[in-house]
């Protein structure tokens, strides 16, 4: 593999990690601002306190789908660019080093 394309794809799972622990941490104070609020609405528990659970669970799950999708286009668009600037870098070097033979 090329160096420029290691170098590419590196950066781009530096991006994409970045990008995953941004969203965790999202989740997280998510949960946590709605356990919060589970239990200072419902202290006793019970049955009311499942179904809030359910209805989190639910609220989390379809916002963090979407999130996922929306960092999977992101991501494919990122490599996308990534990769076509590395084939023009490339081009830029084979006619950099042919220019350099002529002379």
């Amino acid at each position: 593999m090329p160096v420029t394309d290691r170098r590419f794809r590196e950066a781009s799972q530096e991006t994409a990690s970045g990008r995953i622990n941004d969203i965790e941490s999202s989740i997280r104070a998510f949960v946590r601002r709605d356990v919060r609020a589970a239990h200072r609405d419902h202290p006793e528990g019970g049955e009311t306190a499942s179904d809030d659970a359910k209805s989190m669970v639910q609220r989390l799950s379809t916002g963090s789908i979407g999130e996922v999708e929306r960092v999977i286009g992101e991501l494919t668009r990122v490599r996308d660019m990534l990769w076509s600037e590395g084939e023009r870098v490339q081009r830029e070097i084979s006619s950099y080093q042919e220019l350099s033979e002529v002379r």
